[in-house]
């Protein structure tokens, strides 16, 4: 168990410093492990927080947009799925 944590707070920490990952915590600590029976209050938190937390980058001007120019929409038009013609 202490060899998990120890692996998972690692992975953690690296992902928090990859460029392009966003770390966002939402405020869950008064809520256990084991407590199933919040679930949509958990989820409530959680997309509260994260809509909040990304209108506050928005405002800043820090959350990329990302812009599709011709070139790139005309690649995933030829990338979409096809049918198998009869």
């Amino acid at each position: 168990a202490r060899l998990a944590y120890v692996s998972s707070v690692d992975a953690l920490e690296r992902a928090k410093t990859t460029p392009g990952c966003l770390y966002m915590r939402p405020p869950i600590d008064p809520y256990g492990t084991l407590d199933f029976g919040k679930f949509d209050e958990i989820y409530r938190v959680g997309y509260q927080y994260g809509k909040e937390f990304l209108m506050g980058l928005r405002e800043k001007g820090l959350l990329p947009v990302m812009e599709e120019t011709e070139e790139k929409r005309n690649l995933r038009r030829t990338m979409a799925p096809r049918r198998a013609s009869i």
